[in-house]
């Protein structure tokens, strides 16, 4: 109970220290103000948050999977798909289990080591750091490491520009 409270109580204090306009952005040169206790303490957090999230949106997938089972409709099938590819996509991307918080802190000071990455959001380099646990190959982790580097417009940019051309073929 205590340490959930003072969990609370941390991401309270980090969240009222980011900016309405965005000035205080969570990214490398955030993470370099934390001393070891806290990058532990907000590791733990974000992974406990992200793990909830992870198994409540997966729940609900399983009742969009078993609306199919009761009633055997068009709509209902769509619905049974899309649930399964959202849980496999949950499953397969926001799983944090079994790594140890520890490791996720080492990983993250390894990347924001290199001053090109400072930029990367947190939430990104947390899944670099996992995708480099899970052993994904260089070239694959260095196109997403230049892909985060840049900025949020960018990033939208780029990514509608792909949509289009995938429309359009």
């Amino acid at each position: 109970m205590k340490f959930k409270c003072f969990l609370m109580l941390f991401c309270l204090v980090i969240a009222s220290n980011i900016t309405w306009a965005g000035e205080n952005k969570i990214d490398g040169y955030f993470w370099k103000t934390l001393t070891p206790k806290e990058k532990n303490v907000y590791v733990a957090a974000y992974i406990e948050g992200i793990s909830q999230l992870n198994l409540e949106i997966r729940h609900q997938m399983d009742v969009l999977i078993g609306l199919h089972d009761m009633e055997k409709t068009e709509e209902n099938k769509y619905l049974a798909a899309y649930g399964k590819e959202t849980k496999g996509y949950y499953e397969e991307n926001y799983n944090y289990f079994d790594i140890p918080y520890r490791q996720l802190v080492e990983g993250l000071d390894k990347i924001y080591a290199d001053f090109k990455n400072k930029t990367i959001r947190l939430n990104d380099a947390l899944f670099l750091v996992k995708s480099m646990l899970k052993g994904v190959n260089e070239e694959t982790l260095e196109k997403s490491i230049i892909f985060m580097r840049k900025s949020e417009e960018e990033q939208k940019r780029i990514i509608n520009k792909d949509f289009l051309e995938m429309k359009n073929k």
